[in-house]
């Protein structure tokens, strides 16, 4: 079965010449008498949607991309700040029943599985100063406790990138007008979690190689290392900027997230710089506030770090009981808990969102 589809506008021709294409509605796929007159691909008004509705046009077949004016433009900047941030807010606050049942099974297990490895790793830990080195030493750790301790940082680790990946993918599906579906972002999410660990390998070992590099300068010529370390901080903090949206680039673009990700602050890295400190400055009001606020219900928001360190008489450290009160109470998890459904979920959420929104202005889905 086939039908006429609308092409954009300023794409067609005299009446009078293949002027229009035929759509297969069951394969999406275009045949045309002419296919080379095809319009690139690109965002196009929606032939099937809502009045400045946008869909994407992949230069054969129309995607199920859509998107409002307001997240396809091609200016140069960000747009307005304050929309930009109420926005990310209100779309969160719009779908907050979803964002809080995926950061359920998420974020929220793995924030209190990084509390109880940290009680793990140091139970029944005391630091003693040596008496033959400059170096103190660790009494009652364990290798049985570090192994414990590991795995549940592993298992965090894993939980905590599926729930920002599917947060992603929610506040996407909701930018795009759709209606948002836990059980599809944690599957898309689970989907994209080792193409994203393997990109992030790929990163830190570009670090990790620089960082050797860097060392080895140091050892045959001291200052040469120095200087090289010194230009090594800001090309970090450039490749922040542009790394910062490779989690969105891979959820959401099928091409390559680095090219993706650094595509967004071309030509706008300082804007993009500032959006990135305001969203980690707005992060730790909300972290202060709400660890605070918890810390204060339930006597703590986290475990106890041991005692306070002793001293000799000569002032001079003498030894530091880490495992004394190292204990993860019910009170103090169930306080862990509650501040990641507020930051790590509906705040992770936020800024998931508020990604998305500066990715989808800037960078073509298709891509």
């Amino acid at each position: 079965m086939s039908i006429l589809v609308a092409l954009p506008q300023h794409f067609y021709r005299d009446p009078t010449q293949d002027a229009f294409a035929i759509h297969d509605i069951h394969s999406n796929a275009v045949a045309s008498t002419a296919m080379s007159d095809l319009p690139p691909a690109g965002w196009f008004p929606d032939p099937e949607g809502a009045t400045g509705v946008l869909r994407y046009w992949d230069g054969s077949a129309w995607t199920q991309h859509r998107h409002s004016p307001g997240y396809a433009d091609t200016e140069s900047d960000f747009g307005d700040i304050g929309e930009w941030i109420r926005g990310s807010f209100g779309a969160v606050g719009k779908r907050w029943r979803e964002v809080v049942a995926l950061g359920m099974v998420t974020v929220v297990p793995a924030s209190m599985m990084i509390s109880a490895s940290s009680a793990i790793a140091l139970q029944d830990t005391v630091v003693v100063a040596s008496p033959t080195s400059d170096w103190p030493e660790f009494v009652g750790f364990t290798f049985e406790n570090a192994v414990y301790a590991g795995a549940l940082a592993l298992v965090a680790f894993v939980l905590y990138s599926i729930g920002s990946l599917g947060f992603i993918h929610l506040m996407h599906t909701e930018a795009k007008g759709e209606t948002p579906s836990v059980g599809q972002s944690f599957s898309v999410a689970l989907r994209k979690f080792p193409r994203m660990l393997g990109w992030s390998i790929v990163v830190g070992v570009c670090v990790f190689g620089a960082l050797v590099l860097i060392l080895g300068l140091a050892l045959i010529a001291p200052a040469l290392g120095i200087f090289a370390l010194i230009l090594f901080i800001p090309v970090v903090l450039w490749a922040v900027v542009k790394l910062y949206w490779l989690a969105a680039a891979v959820v959401i673009s099928s091409g390559n997230p680095i090219t993706a990700s650094a595509a967004v602050s071309t030509g706008r890295w300082w804007p993009a710089l500032g959006r990135i400190l305001l969203l980690g400055i707005i992060g730790f009001v909300i972290s202060f506030v709400v660890g605070g606020l918890f810390g204060a219900i339930f006597g703590t928001s986290g475990f106890n770090l041991g005692s306070e360190p002793v001293t000799d008489s000569d002032g001079s450290f003498a030894y530091w009981n880490l495992g004394e009160n190292t204990e993860l109470s019910a009170g103090a998890l169930i306080g862990t808990g509650l501040s990641a459904v507020v930051v790590a979920s509906l705040y992770g959420a936020v800024q998931a969102m508020a990604m998305v929104k500066l990715y989808l202005r800037t960078v073509i889905v298709g891509s």
